[in-house]
């Protein structure tokens, strides 16, 4: 089974990862600038994830008081960090996806073999992301709602066990062929 990067020149692959490895580091640590306020003080009790705790919340009321406690600039803040996430989105999935590629050429056996399917699924956090925060957009705009609530949930939950399973992945493989390096 082939990897989705596997017509790029291995020296293509991995200058396209260390340009995902910069883009990916840059824009997370915007984005913790950005989120960072939404889980502290008075809005860390309703979000103590800040807005992952919205995304993974499955209760309206929940919900609810997390937009009750990111009011004023908290809110505003919320939705910038909404909009700049576009950014964010359009990098992760393929860095992660081509460290998984990039792992699995390396490990090959079962090992390789969940890296290459992890490279073809990491692609869907993308739309998975893209659907979720227009669902928050709405959200904000028109206030928590079960269906509102459970779409978000229902982007959240695979795109966060994609992005898991992947980062495990990545520490796993990584490791083991550290570990047999050193041998």
């Amino acid at each position: 089974m082939r990897h989705p990067y596997h017509r790029l020149s291995p020296a293509g692959r991995l200058r396209l990862f260390l340009l995902l490895l910069v883009l990916t580091l840059a824009l997370l640590a915007a984005m913790g600038l950005i989120h960072d306020p939404l889980a502290e003080g008075e809005a860390g009790r309703a979000a103590p994830w800040g807005m992952i705790s919205l995304q993974l919340t499955h209760e309206v009321d929940a919900a609810r008081a997390i937009l009750d406690a990111w009011r004023g600039p908290l809110r505003d803040r919320a939705l910038f960090g909404l909009g700049f996430d576009y950014l964010f989105m359009a990098v992760y999935p393929w860095f992660l996806s081509l460290g998984c590629a990039l792992l699995a050429e390396r490990t090959g056996g079962r090992t390789g073999r969940l890296g290459i399917v992890l490279a073809w699924l990491l692609p869907l956090a993308w739309p998975l992301d893209a659907l979720e925060n227009l669902a928050l957009w709405r959200l904000f705009a028109d206030g928590a709602s079960p269906a509102g609530v459970g779409l978000i949930y229902a982007c959240a939950l695979p795109k966060w066990l994609l992005v898991a399973v992947a980062a495990a992945y990545l520490a796993g493989a990584g490791l083991r062929l550290g570990l047999r390096r050193g041998r």
